[in-house]
């Protein structure tokens, strides 16, 4: 009994993949460069900066103006060193300075499934659409790691932990056709991370920080998508 009810299941996903084929392409690839700029909390938008990263892209288009993406997303964020270097020299006094200041930023790697809707049909040249989801993955901030000159040369260093946590995110993108089957794609997201405890540098008071907050950032990008 329960073979043949999976049986007649398998039967009907199969006719409707074959239906949607025959009225549009089903499933789209792709991928992108990115490019990420901090939102929150306050020092991680004062003392850090663009960042470049890169996606892909998996969508089931099951329906003419909706799509199931799977997104997959390395997204780094620098450091400011300029700045982190000019606040702790303005917190010394003189004739104390910075002799040399090391960090990566932070990272974040992420797996998300989004909703898409279209506001045009496929037919158009272009097409407008809004999109929202959710996913998990990981966060890193990298390690910080200076020497200041005290009258002696004195090193510190701040080495967080990894961390691991779920996102949501948000935005508007413009899908423009090249060809039949090949298009190019420019999209704005929104990304918020539950994270419950990051901790971060600050070179003002000369501390490390444990932020009880979520991150966000703005991830601005671009590629290339192509339909089978």
């Amino acid at each position: 009994m329960l073979k043949n009810k999976i049986h007649i299941l398998l039967t009907l996903l199969l006719a409707l993949i074959f239906y949607y084929n025959s009225i549009a392409r089903v499933f789209t690839v792709g991928g992108g460069i990115g490019f990420g700029s901090p939102v929150h909390p306050v020092l991680f938008q004062d003392y850090y900066r663009q960042g470049t990263g890169y996606s892909g892209v998996l969508k089931f288009n099951f329906l003419s103006h909706t799509s199931i993406v799977l997104n997959l997303s390395y997204q780094p964020i620098q450091s400011d060193l300029n700045t982190i270097r000019n606040e702790i020299e303005d917190r010394l006094d003189q004739p104390y300075y910075v002799k040399s200041l090391e960090s990566k930023g932070f990272v974040t790697g992420l797996v998300s499934l989004n909703i898409l809707q279209y506001f045009q049909e496929n037919a158009k040249a272009y097409r407008f659409y809004i999109t929202a989801g959710g996913g998990y993955g990981f966060k890193r901030v990298h390690k910080t790691k200076m020497q200041l000159f005290l009258g002696y040369a004195d090193e510190f260093e701040f080495d967080p932990k990894d961390g691991y946590q779920a996102g949501i995110n948000g935005g508007l993108g413009l899908e423009i056709g090249l060809n039949d089957n090949t298009s190019f794609y420019i999209q704005g997201l929104y990304h918020y991370l539950f994270t419950e405890d990051i901790e971060l540098y600050n070179p003002k008071s000369g501390m490390i920080e444990s932020i009880h907050d979520g991150t966000s950032f703005v991830v601005v990008s671009f590629g290339f998508l192509i339909d089978f």
